[in-house]
């Protein structure tokens, strides 16, 4: 459903960074956080930063 209906509602980028969110814990490389192994840690400060970096920063250079 977002792959369908999000682009035309919110546009392409905003829909990469939300499809990226749903995916951000997936096996494989194809995520934006890159592999599973990168991102444990015993207290998840990783997958935070990542969080910040690469989804929240991101949104904030969107602009209506």
């Amino acid at each position: 459903m977002a792959t369908a209906r999000l682009p035309e509602l919110m546009g392409q980028r905003y829909t990469g960074l939300a499809l990226s969110c749903l995916t951000c814990l997936d096996p494989g490389d194809t995520n934006l956080f890159g592999r599973e192994q990168d991102l444990q840690d015993e207290d998840g400060i990783i997958v935070g930063v990542q969080f910040i970096e690469k989804i929240l920063l991101q949104i904030e250079e969107i602009h209506v």
